[in-house]
């Protein structure tokens, strides 16, 4: 199917507009979208989620999960266990307070976001959220089926030369 450009781009626009007021809704909160998303992978995995596979989940690098795995530990939300299959790798896992952190998180989103839809049919968001995660995935495959992009080169060395 060929899409119209114009409704691409007008939903490409919304888009990006629903995400800047995820953003400003969340920017008080005391985590971050890292944080978030190493609590919640840590939550999932129970115990067994390696830094190396909150990096590539999060598409972060690495020694950025390292930061934010000392910081969720030192406020008590993660704790970390040597890995038995890898002695020089650990494993993250969610603590009280952090399993309290994460749903605080999430009910804050939630009572920020009802209001907005509490007056579509369920069906309209049962359908947005069907279609959006009809989206994600395409994207997702269609960037993983274009394989690992070249390293960019950095425009501040080859405009020195």
């Amino acid at each position: 199917m060929e899409v119209d450009s114009s409704i691409a781009l007008r939903l490409l626009t919304g888009l990006r507009e629903c995400s800047r007021q995820v953003e400003r809704g969340v920017a008080d909160h005391p985590l971050d979208e890292i944080d978030v998303g190493l609590l919640a992978l840590a939550q999932q995995s129970d115990g067994t989620l390696r830094p190396s596979q909150a990096a590539a989940a999060l598409e972060v690098a690495f020694p950025s999960i390292t930061r934010h795995v000392q910081g969720l530990q030192r406020s008590g939300h993660v704790v970390i266990d040597p890995d038995p299959d890898d002695r020089r790798s650990y494993r993250i896992a969610l603590t009280e307070a952090g399993t309290r952190m994460l749903g605080g998180f999430r009910d804050d989103l939630l009572a920020r976001f009802a209001p907005v839809v509490e007056s579509w049919d369920e069906a309209e968001v049962a359908a947005l959220a069907d279609g959006l995660t009809k989206l994600a995935a395409a994207m997702r495959e269609a960037r993983a089926s274009a394989g690992q992009q070249p390293p960019r080169p950095h425009w501040w060395r080859d405009d020195a030369r």
